[in-house]
């Protein structure tokens, strides 16, 4: 017998989360309270009555919500020729999200390790290879939406968050910048499945990308119509580069803390905008625990007695 506790009936490391879980919890009572003070400042009962009523605004949402583990439902099917549950990687996208970054991907090995009868190196290198390509991809679509709005000539809005560290963000974007050919010239080193099949992957996730940024764009636009294509490039960029950080507790919460932060900025009425993001978080935070609840009822029968080596 062992007390180690199981993911789906998996004995799962229990080491990282003993010290995570309270730094994940500091973290995200901060950015709730700084949430609720923003919205305090610009009035509950306006933002809530401001929230969109269309059901498109949802509709939307849901199929954006999809997007990702669909398409690694593909990639994964392609990288391990097995069989991929949907369920695992909805469960996977929902903890990524709503609980810590990465932390859906741990939840993923565990179950295929359980699951694929697979050795546990081709699992470890598949998951990272796909997260890797996956990861350059965003970069580069990131790198593009922080180029289409510096081209806007408004980047300037951006010193109202950043407070004079405009500088790191440079730095920061620079760094990207030689990333990717570094990653390009080093790619047998860093990714171990064929080059065929990694272009193929990588476009796969690129196109998820660019769908998924599309797709966050008409929802806003459907939720408050004739808005600026640039307010709404802005919060794009914001999103897209909140998203490149590693490790953090509920990125989104994070995004909609910076957004509230941002709106009374850029030239569009306060309440509408802020009960647009505050509704786009909620949707996500609904969704998301909706996920994980659903998942978590569904159990599925193990390959064996914990995988193969």
């Amino acid at each position: 017998m062992t007390d180690t506790p199981e993911i789906d009936g998996v004995p799962a490391p229990t080491r990282a989360s003993r010290w995570a879980r309270p730094l994940q919890l500091a973290w995200l009572v901060l950015v709730v309270a700084f949430v609720a003070w923003k919205l305090s400042q610009i009035g509950w009962r306006e933002t809530l009555r401001d929230l969109p009523a269309s059901p498109w605004f949802y509709v939307i949402h849901a199929v954006s919500f999809a997007v990702l583990p669909l398409t690694e439902q593909r990639i994964y099917r392609m990288i391990w020729g097995r069989p991929i549950a949907l369920v695992a990687l909805l469960r996977k996208r929902a903890l990524n999200n709503s609980v810590l970054g990465y932390s859906g991907d741990l939840y993923f090995y565990w179950w295929a390790r359980s699951r694929l009868r697979l050795p546990d190196r081709q699992l470890l290198a598949g998951i990272k290879d796909s997260s890797v390509l996956s990861g350059i991809a965003g970069t580069l679509a990131t790198l593009g939406l922080v180029a289409g709005f510096a081209a806007t000539g408004k980047a300037g809005v951006f010193g109202t968050v950043l407070h004079g560290h405009e500088r790191a963000l440079v730095a920061g974007g620079v760094i990207a910048v030689l990333a990717v050919p570094l990653a390009w010239r080093f790619r047998k080193l860093i990714v171990h499945i064929p080059a065929r099949l990694a272009g193929t992957v990588f476009g796969i996730h690129l196109a998820r990308v660019l769908l998924t940024i599309a797709l966050q764009a008409v929802q806003w636009w459907v939720g408050l119509p004739g808005v600026p294509v640039s307010t709404w490039l802005l919060f794009l960029t914001l999103q897209a580069v909140i998203g490149q950080l590693p490790l953090l507790p509920n990125r989104e919460l994070l995004f909609l803390a910076v957004s509230l932060e941002l709106v009374r900025g850029v030239g569009v009425e306060s309440t509408a905008l802020s009960a647009l993001m505050v509704a786009t978080a909620l949707v996500k935070q609904l969704l998301n625990l909706a996920t994980l609840a659903v998942t978590s009822a569904v159990r599925e029968p193990l390959a064996g007695a914990g995988g193969h080596r």
